[in-house]
């Protein structure tokens, strides 16, 4: 036995899905609609193309910063071998003897230090 043989108006209007586009681009809704999409759509595009240029800058930023510290490295090395050339021990020499007037010690000015005895 059937007993519901007959569906009401509001179940009909429920199972149409399909006249959901049709009652949102009525002429009463669809300049709302419209301007709600066009919103949408300029808003996702301004955020997409903001994060595009936030790393295209931090790029040229790691860049730049690459390129310093290859400069910086160089420079480095260089006070490295400056370092080294001026501490060698024939220029110090040379010219604590020339522009210093200093002598090599005597024998009787050297003395060696005896660590403590660990016994005392």
């Amino acid at each position: 036995m059937d007993f519901y043989t007959h569906k009401s108006s509001t179940v009909r209007q429920q199972r149409k899905w399909w006249k959901v586009p049709t009652a949102l681009f009525a002429p009463k809704y669809s300049f709302w609609v419209i301007s709600f999409a066009v919103f949408l759509i300029a808003a996702g595009s301004l955020s997409y193309l903001w994060q595009w240029a936030n790393y295209l800058q931090l790029g040229y930023h790691t860049q730049a910063l690459e390129k310093e510290k290859v400069v910086l490295q160089q420079r480095i090395a260089l006070l490295e071998i400056e370092v080294h050339f001026l501490s060698r021990l024939e220029r110090v020499d040379h010219i604590a003897t020339t522009q210093m007037n200093m002598r090599p010690p005597t024998p009787a000015q050297r003395f060696i230090l005896q660590p403590p005895d660990s016994n005392e």
